[in-house]
């Protein structure tokens, strides 16, 4: 991965349910949304996949890509949702909050973010569902 001893942010790189995670929360989110799905809450999840690239470009020129954690769908809500596992450290970095604002205006996708500590992920999920990926987002102001 590059990094040699301490990461950058202090998380460390778990594997679980036969693969690598680069943090524990990030583990913790991919097997609460494998519950989910096998509830058939959600469907069709994915993680690091091409459904979670997305490339930034401007005049045929490649300026960014953002690489987001999860994407799935949800039965009744039209948008796939895409989401990304973060630490109360590392959610208000500028390089997010940017990665942020560029999927809403390139792609018209706003990101869902499993904040560690706060509500489970299952709970997100539900009010989403229940009020609309829209809806759910309404309060969030993207700086």
């Amino acid at each position: 991965m590059g990094y040699k001893g301490q990461r950058r942010y202090g998380n460390k790189r778990t594997f679980v349910d036969d693969q690598w995670f680069d943090s524990k929360w990030e583990s913790e989110c991919w097997m609460q949304l494998k519950e989910l799905e096998d509830e058939n809450i959600i469907y069709d999840l994915s993680r690091h996949k091409d459904d979670c690239l997305f490339d930034f470009w401007h005049n045929g020129i490649k300026i960014a890509r953002a690489k987001l954690d999860f994407s799935f769908s949800i039965e009744g809500i039209e948008r796939r949702v895409i989401a990304d596992a973060k630490s109360p450290a590392t959610v208000d970095f500028q390089r997010f909050r940017w990665q942020k604002n560029m999927m809403l205006a390139f792609y018209d996708l706003p990101v869902v973010v499993f904040l560690q500590g706060q509500d489970h992920v299952w709970q997100i999920v539900m009010q989403i569902k229940e009020k609309g990926l829209d809806d759910y987002l309404k309060p969030e102001v993207v700086r």
